[in-house]
């Protein structure tokens, strides 16, 4: 039935169709259009199927194509590795027309392997369709809905007993990851058991959380991100582990197979974050609820695109000694890496966007949203595939040039917040921290450009003040041998010159780091950066020598008192006197107070402190709390006389002879008055706390 230009319409879609789904030319396929079983098909009403048979070698060339009415054996040519059939059926008993060339044949394919192909399209579209849909659920029968059921897991388990028989790097029927441990689930009682059991061992844990994954629709049903980041720990673990199972070499776990596994799950993670989305606008939606499932599906790539990494390259390549190792370069998945590149494109536009809308107005913003998000309209950016590369590039271009106009606004108000800040470059460079996204889009950043430049030279002569103030400073210091009455110096800390030296060094190295840091966000593409960024970290480096040279000289001056035994007798003396004047006079080191207060900020400051002094200062941390109890007990002593009026005097007074008594004579359980060694002093620890305790109850009773 040619139509009205000489091609037989129906010819055509036969041909057509037989093309696309076995991937054939179809120059190939010219010479079957006067076949006598295609005209048999088309013509003749009582004859219901024309089945195509395409034959293609291990190159993929097409050997043979075939055209029959009947379902014979088909067998492969020579050197033919893979057979394609394609099944034409009719639904009613009719001959072929233009008219219903489309509504009456019902077009199947068959790939190398029948059981498998029913057993995907039951699986895949019949069964859901019979079981789960309920329009068509209601017209079946309970038995029949079982025997659906009953036949696709008994497909299922023969697709997987044909893998099985294609040995271990056979992957028919290995669609997802809990079918690839079922399959090693179903070898347990195989000839490889051994080792079956073994990779059983390392994959059965996984198959829970494997399972919730795959079998989420919505995302109400999909595990929280949290969990699929730590998950993949365990998926880390479960790998290696039949990887480097305890089998003979030639049982253990394939390359070929471990790709595939890793591609698998590669494809459920993509499967799993278009999941969580599914409910979202991506690309117009508002930023603060798009914001979290995009950073996350981010982290869940990243994350997995590292351990498929590390294990090829790190674990199981040849430096790590195994006998079991993976062969030539680290494996890189091109899905979940495209998927990663699209994530990481979709956040970019979510952030530019965000940011310009911040320093809109409300009208502008308004219709920035309705504008430039439209060229994305009716896709579906997380869905990747290289097949979509080509409309997203179009897309996003479309988009950049919408973006453009709201940009320009943008560029007057930055220019306008830099000319406010121009004469305080710091905090200039602080605040243009939160716009340094912007500040790298080309349009902001030629309007900007002059005011960049301006900033950096800022910054450079600011550098160039603080390195100076520095070496002037340093230069004093070594003149006066580590004395100085430079204002630069903070003082008031009770502190040694050295450690107040130290701690404005400190302070210097981080105005540079956070200038520096600061810079390189908002300035790192200017051409005279790399000569700021260098003299920051020459300076930072001198800063770092000296700092260390001021803590060397501070540790030799106090080991130097440790040895004279300066320290060591003040912490040794008795805790209490009374001099000529009557003043009651605590003899706790002031030069120990200092230095645990020096040892503190020094340790805070992340210097580790020698040894010799920290086992001094860890002496006096023990008495310090007594000496600021005793200092009360010796102001409330010395001042009594003046705080308790004469009427009351009589009323305390054998309190104040109890109180006096302990303050002269000073005794503890188990020792007797008289003679020198009866004072209680800073070398027994548990003297002094009973003797302090003592005198503070003493004390209290006159309060």
């Amino acid at each position: 039935m040619p139509s009205a230009g000489g091609v037989d319409s129906r010819v055509q879609y036969v041909l057509s169709t037989i093309s696309v789904l076995s991937q054939c030319p179809q120059e190939n396929l010219s010479h079957l259009g006067d076949d006598p079983s295609m005209l048999q098909f088309l013509d003749n009403a009582s004859c219901h199927l024309l089945k195509a048979v395409v034959v293609k070698n291990e190159t993929g060339e097409v050997v043979e194509v075939t055209l029959s009415n009947e379902q014979l054996q088909q067998g492969a040519a020579d050197g033919a590795l893979r057979l394609y059939e394609v099944h034409f059926v009719k639904q009613q008993a009719e001959a072929i027309s233009e008219v219903n060339v489309a509504s009456n044949i019902q077009v199947m394919s068959v790939v190398q392997s029948p059981i498998q192909s029913l057993y995907q399209s039951l699986h895949n579209v019949y069964a859901p369709q019979i079981l789960k849909t309920d329009a068509w659920s209601k017209k079946m029968e309970a038995k029949v809905k079982d025997l659906v059921h009953d036949l696709d897991k008994k497909l299922g388990e023969s697709v997987m007993n044909e893998g099985s028989e294609g040995g271990t790097d056979s992957f028919v029927g290995i669609m997802k990851p809990t079918d690839e441990i079922n399959f090693w689930n179903d070898n347990r009682r195989g000839k490889m058991r051994d080792a079956a059991t073994k990779f059983c061992e390392g994959l059965s844990p996984l198959s829970k959380v494997f399972h919730k994954i795959e079998a989420s629709k919505f995302p109400s049903d999909a595990v929280p991100a949290n969990e699929v980041i730590d998950f993949l720990d365990e998926v880390l673990d479960g790998l290696d582990s039949v990887w480097r199972a305890d089998v003979p070499l030639q049982q253990s776990y394939s390359q070929a197979r471990m790709t595939n596994f890793m591609g698998l799950i590669g494809g459920t993670i993509g499967q799993y974050i278009n999941v969580t989305v599914a409910e979202l606008d991506v690309m117009k939606g508002p930023y603060n609820q798009v914001r979290k499932p995009i950073r996350d599906a981010l982290s869940i790539v990243e994350k997995w695109n590292t351990i498929v990494y590390d294990l090829t390259q790190t674990y199981w390549g040849e430096s790590s000694g195994e006998e079991h190792i993976w062969e030539g370069r680290p494996l890189k998945d091109p899905y979940i890496e495209g998927l990663g590149k699209r994530i990481n494109e979709v956040w970019r536009i979510k952030s530019t966007t965000q940011q310009l809308s911040q320093m809109l107005n409300e009208d502008d913003k308004k219709q920035m949203t309705e504008s430039v998000f439209e060229p994305f309209k009716g896709l579906f950016p997380l869905q990747y595939s290289p097949f979509t590369n080509e409309r997203w590039e179009e897309s996003t271009s479309k988009h950049e040039k919408k973006l453009a106009v709201f940009e320009e606004m943008v560029a007057e108000q930055l220019l306008k917040f830099v000319q406010k800040l121009d004469s305080k470059p710091t905090l200039l460079l602080h605040e243009l921290v939160r716009y340094s996204h912007l500040l790298q889009r080309p349009l902001i950043m030629q309007r900007l450009g002059s005011e960049m430049e301006r900033l950096l030279a800022q910054c450079s002569s600011y550098l160039e003040r603080l390195e100076g103030d520095y070496d002037t400073q340093s230069s004093q210091l070594s003149r006066t041998n580590g004395s100085s009455d430079n204002k630069l110096i903070p003082t008031g800390r009770c502190m040694s010159l050295r450690v107040n030296v130290v701690i404005w060094f400190k302070q210097i190295s981080s105005r540079v780091s956070d200038m520096h840091k600061d810079a390189k966000e908002v300035l790192g593409r200017l051409q005279d950066f790399d000569a700021f960024e260098h003299g920051c970290t020459s300076f930072k480096s001198k800063l770092e020598f000296s700092t260390n040279n001021q803590v060397k000289e501070w540790e030799d001056e106090v080991r130097d008192k440790i040895a004279d035994r300066d320290l060591k007798a003040e912490m040794s003396g008795q805790l209490l006197k009374i001099n000529k004047e009557g003043i009651l006079i605590v003899n706790y080191s002031e030069r120990l107070v200092v230095l645990l207060r020096e040892v503190r900020q020094l340790g805070d400051l992340g210097f580790v402190i020698h040894k010799d002094i920290r086992k001094v200062t860890n002496e006096g941390e023990k008495y310090y709390r007594h000496g600021v109890l005793l200092k009360k007990v010796a102001n409330f002593y010395n001042t009594m006389e003046r705080q308790i009026i004469s009427e009351m005097k009589p009323m305390l007074l054998e309190s104040l002879l109890a109180f006096e008594d302990v303050v002269k004579n000073p005794r503890v359980r188990g020792r007797s008055s008289g003679g020198a060694g009866d004072t209680v002093s800073w070398s027994n620890p548990e003297e002094c706390q009973e003797y302090v305790e003592k005198l503070q109850s003493a004390a209290e009773r006159l309060s």
